[in-house]
Order: structure tokens, then sequence, then C-alpha cells
């Protein structure tokens, strides 16, 4: 069947769709197309020929990014009805929660791991502009470093954007954050950049980190993730991750019999592999460094840009493990570093933060995690060069006020103290 042979509205989608200048204009267009083969009864042709879903789902790229966009179609439409009446919304109604099958999880987070993969493979090619970028953060002269590739374990990422610390598994807080400060499917201005720490303690950890995800991978560059501690299997085995993927509430399906021991371990490996791509630190505008923990005494800025990736941070030895397990320790006044007290990474002190901010011409840096939880939301130190994010409102049982970031061109940044919508 000749495309000027389908419906008129069906027919513009489709030549939008295979006249797409990218995946991700492509993908756009899937969800435009699924929403009328599922709402419009026209779309079906002739019996012989099936459906228009059947002759959609034929072409490569749609078979690829239909998990995406069901994902995304699924979690935009609770972001839309809570938009209008936020206030009105239970969130401890289970059913308004996003529920999945495991192999549309299997198909998004496959998806995540092969547009990692090759954005790793095309950092390995040396094409990518991460040696300028280093080249203006200073520390790093091109003609003596060693030619190592990088591997894209760091982002350099552009203003605005709005930085958010650890979720911590609270699928409403992310709906909160993108109410007030921007729904990135409707506002192409808007950027954002997640510190880690997706899943464990919260109880909706699955929707939370497929939602991202499958945002990451339609968005791209507008929205980008970093790995948290608790991105980890087995800080996720003892927080609370495992036990929520095994309880099985995220499922479509209510029949017990369907959740066996294989199919939970299933879903819970592929998250984990999905974490392991996740990069560990970004830099936004050469001026302000990003990450889940701190720092390191064993790896400046052009060591971590070398960082292996897929890491799976099990080993306690590791440099990964040290900047996500990194922690601020004001009282730290004769020594730069000290082992940390929670047995991985490092403390720091003041002279640590100064000494890498200067070497890199940097101004700020941006945390996701601090050893102990900010009930303010909020936590600066070190003549407030560094500053500790703290983003979920309902966290270990309690609530908390919720603080962002907001990058600003021209590097401007201020916190952003947000209202709990949902009460």
């Amino acid at each position: 069947m000749h495309v000027s042979q389908l419906p008129g509205e069906v027919q513009s989608l489709v030549l939008e769709y295979l006249h797409a200048s990218s995946l991700r204009q492509a993908a756009r267009t899937c969800c435009r197309w699924y929403e009328l083969i599922t709402t419009d009864p026209s779309a079906t042709v002739d019996p012989a020929q099936g459906t228009m879903e059947t002759l959609y789902r034929s072409n490569v790229l749609f078979r690829r990014y239909h998990p995406v966009c069901d994902v995304v179609r699924m979690c935009t439409q609770h972001l839309a009805t809570y938009s209008h009446s936020p206030a009105q919304q239970n969130p401890t109604d289970a059913k308004k929660i996003p529920k999945f099958s495991p192999q549309l999880i299997r198909a998004v987070t496959e998806q995540f791991i092969q547009q990692r993969q090759s954005e790793i493979d095309h950092h390995a090619t040396g094409k990518c502009t991460c040696s300028n970028s280093l080249t203006q953060c200073g520390g790093y002269n091109p003609d003596t470093a060693p030619k190592r590739p990088c591997t894209g374990a760091v982002l350099w990422v552009q203003s605005p954007v709005v930085v958010v610390g650890q979720i911590f598994g609270t699928w409403w807080d992310v709906l909160n954050i993108f109410l007030q400060c921007g729904n990135p499917l409707e506002d192409r201005t808007v950027r954002y950049l997640f510190l880690g720490s997706y899943v464990d303690r919260g109880d909706h950890g699955v929707p939370t980190a497929l939602f991202l995800m499958a945002l990451s991978i339609l968005l791209g560059d507008r929205l980008q993730l970093l790995r948290g501690k608790h991105d980890n299997k087995s800080i996720g085995q003892v927080y609370g991750f495992f036990d929520e993927v095994k309880q099985g509430k995220w499922r479509l399906s209510n029949n017990p019999a369907e959740i066996t021991r294989k199919s939970y371990q299933q879903v819970y490996r592929h998250f984990c592999d999905a974490f392991n791509y996740l990069p560990f630190a970004a830099v936004v505008d050469h001026h302000i460094f990003c990450t889940h923990g701190g720092l390191s005494p064993n790896l400046d800025l052009l060591q971590m840009t070398q960082l292996a990736l897929p890491e799976d941070c099990e080993s306690e030895m590791s440099a990964a493990v040290e900047l996500l397990w990194a922690q601020p320790d004001p009282h730290l006044t004769t020594a730069t570093w000290e082992l940390n007290p929670r047995g991985c990474g490092w403390s720091y002190g003041k002279q640590a933060v100064t000494e890498f901010l200067n070497k890199h011409k940097l101004t700020h840096m941006l945390c996701g995690r601090h050893g102990k939880m900010s009930w303010t939301g909020f936590n600066s130190f070190f003549d407030h060069k560094a500053w500790y994010m703290f983003s979920p409102f309902h966290s270990h049982d309690k609530t908390t006020i919720v603080c962002v970031a907001v990058v600003k061109p021209r590097g401007g940044c201020e916190r952003v103290v947000l209202q709990n919508l949902f009460t």
C-alpha cells in the first residue's frame, strides 16, 4: 500500500516520520502516531492489509522507539492530570501510579543502554569535544596529557539548566519538579540534570527510574542523568529497591502467579545493567562542577573523563565508588582528606574543594548527597562554594523541604525551594 492511499492525517505523520532528520524527531512522531492509532477508529485500513498499527510497527525505528513512547505517554498522562488540580490528588492512591509489563521495562532499559553505548563509542573515536572543554577548564594540556580516550563519564552541559538532587524513588516529587520548574516535553527551553539515586527508600523507584530513562532517550541533552550511590545492585538489595521489584506492585498484571523469582530478578538486573552506564559527573558552562557525592584525592577532572563505562561500582576500592561516596566535612581544618567514616570514599575539607575548583577554573560545585539529610533541602559549605541539595519531599518516613538549583547563563546560579503540591 502506498503512502498516498492512507487517510490524510495519518499520511502527514507517515511522511514526517520517514523524513525525520533525527531519531529523536522520529520518536516524537511515534508518540503522535500511537495516540492516533489507539483513539481513532478510522486509522484502520483494509482488513486484508491489517491495521495501521501493524504497518507502523513494521518500521525499524518505530519498533525501536514505541516502548519508550509507551512509558512517556503513560507517565505524562499523570502529569497532565495533576497539572490541573494537583492539590486534590491523593499520593497514597496506588491506582494512580503508572504500571508496566516486564517486557516494556526490558525494552526501555535496553534502549537506554544502546544509546549510552553509542555515546561511549563516539567518545572512544576521539571525535568528541571533551579535549576542548578540558582545555577551557584548565589543568589540561593536549600536547602533554596522556593519550587516553575519554569514555563519556563526564557530561558537558549548557545553561540554563535545573539541577536536581537525589530523588529516592518518590514518583510524586518528579511530577512536582516538572510542574513547578517546567515540563521538558512541552517547554523546549527547559533542561534538567539529575544527580543520581533514583531508587531506594521511596516506594516507587520503578516508575521513577523508568520515566527518567525514557525521557533521557527522547530528549537527549535536554534531560541528562548522573549516577548516584543507590543506583547500584548491592545497595538496592539493602535499602528497598530490590524488595519493591520483588513485590511486583509496578506490574500491569495482578496475577501473583506471574511474579516468579526469575521474572523479578530479571527486571532488577535490567535496571542495574542500565545504571552501570550512567556517567559520574557533569560540568555546566565550564564553570560549575556537578556530581552525586563529591571529590576524590585520586581523581582530577581529566581522570574522571577516563573512568571506564559500564561500571558496576561493586568494589569499594574503585575510583568511581570514591566519587559517589565522598562527603564534605567542614570540621577538616588541619587535613585535606580523611577516610569517610561510612566506610567508602573520602571526607574532604575546604582546602580540597578550593584546590580542585582553582585547578580547573571552576566557581562552584553542586552535589546531590550529604552524609546527613538536610531537612531544609539545602546545605552550603566552604564559603558557599559547595552546594548540597535534597530533592524528595518524603524520605526516611518524614517530610522535608525540596530544593533544586537553577544555573542561568553567564554563570548565575540560584537555589529554588519548591512547594509540595501533593499534600
